[in-house]
């Protein structure tokens, strides 16, 4: 069955307003039917203003607009398994609500995913990551990836933030969220997965501003270090880390 969209803008939601009426805000496209923006509140104390918010939006937006509103927290990763059944593009795009997109950005992913004729089954950019004013996530220039395990332990670092991943959605509907309740590290799951059975693609466009003032975006996790030691630190990009442990079963061998 054909996809409605191209891409579907997946954001996870709790109790950010302002920082999600920015997120929304950020992004525009030429190609407006081809882009979807689905919400996943995720329960929390804000989550009737939050859905007046995205209404609102959604009234005046030429986008195509879907909200749901979880009836428990479902928690980081279950949320983003949420945000997969509720997609109806080919590609996913996730998005913190906390994070916004670069003008002219999601054209150009638009423009690639065309080119390639839709042929990566995960594509991702750089990012600018506030905090510190700086990019994150960036190399050279554009480059694909050849699927495997070498490749999973190389770039697995580049999963740790989930804004910009762009997955194309039958790569990873069958994966299950489950395993990882409140472990906050489903993307990186997806992410191995992907990249061991598929490879990737790095298009050297910086996409994401991750302007990270908001608080936590999910409600509730358990330290991710005690479930992994691996991802006691965060690794620059550029900087290749040990081969990754019990790569097969993150990879879903």
């Amino acid at each position: 069955m054909a996809s409605k969209y191209l891409i579907s803008i997946c954001i996870t939601s709790y109790k950010r307003l302002k920082e999600l009426d920015r997120c929304l805000n950020s992004i525009d496209s030429h190609y407006v039917d081809d882009v979807e923006i689905v919400v996943s509140e995720d329960h929390s104390p804000e989550k009737e203003n939050i859905e007046k918010l995205v209404k609102a939006f959604s009234e005046t937006s030429p986008y195509h607009v879907v909200f749901n509103s979880n009836e428990q927290n479902l928690g980081y990763d279950r949320n983003l398994k949420k945000l997969m059944t509720l997609a109806n593009g080919q590609y996913i795009f996730y998005l913190s609500d906390d994070d916004c997109l670069y003008k002219g950005a999601l054209d150009k992913l638009i423009d690639f995913i065309r080119q390639s004729n839709a042929k990566y089954s995960l594509i991702y950019s750089p990012f600018w990551y506030g905090p510190v004013n700086d990019s994150r996530r960036k190399y050279a220039s554009s480059f694909a990836i050849e699927k495997g395990a070498a490749s999973a332990g190389k770039y697995v670092y580049d999963s740790i933030l989930f804004s910009g991943l762009v997955f194309r959605k039958d790569s990873i509907c069958k994966l299950d969220a489950e395993r990882f309740k409140n472990l906050n590290y489903f993307q990186v799951y997806m992410f191995l997965h992907v990249m061991y059975h598929y490879g990737a693609y790095y298009l050297d466009v910086m996409t994401i501003n991750s302007v990270s003032d908001g608080e936590n975006a999910y409600g509730t996790v358990l330290p991710a270090a005690r479930f992994f030691p691996a991802f006691r630190k965060y690794r620059p990009p550029h900087r290749e880390g040990p081969r990754l442990p019990q790569c097969r079963w993150w990879c879903g061998r």
